[in-house]
């Protein structure tokens, strides 16, 4: 799905601030476009039964749906041109000496986020 046509699609999304709300607001108004909002439900189990009963559509990370019962009453479609990513942060202290949690918490987030054999 092009991000530009997202609009044509009556969305059940989580409320703001959730961060995927504010991803999809966000991006689309950098195209000059705004969501059609059906519903706003903070819930992923309830956004996703509602997809499956064909209430609208959803915007959701790809791990959302994994482990739903509902998963076979729908189907799952990137957004492409371009991809909806969000970029994660990690804030320390330049005051402060970093500590070896902190450190740990780091070196987690970086194994955790980088692409496995074969992905880029």
């Amino acid at each position: 799905v092009a991000l530009r046509t997202l609009p044509r699609y009556p969305l059940i999304i989580p409320s703001r601030p959730h961060a995927i709300r504010a991803l999809v607001d966000t991006r689309l108004a950098g195209l000059g476009l705004r969501p059609q909002i059906a519903m706003e439900i903070d819930a992923v189990v309830a956004i996703l039964e509602l997809v499956a009963e064909g209430h609208g559509y959803a915007v959701l990370n790809a791990n959302a749906a994994q482990g739903s019962g509902t998963r076979r009453a729908y189907s799952a479609r990137p957004i492409v041109r371009p991809q909806l990513k969000s970029t994660l942060t990690v804030a320390v202290s330049s005051q402060r000496p970093s500590t070896t949690t902190q450190q740990a918490a780091v070196a987690l987030v970086r194994e955790l986020l980088s692409p496995g054999p074969g992905q880029s």
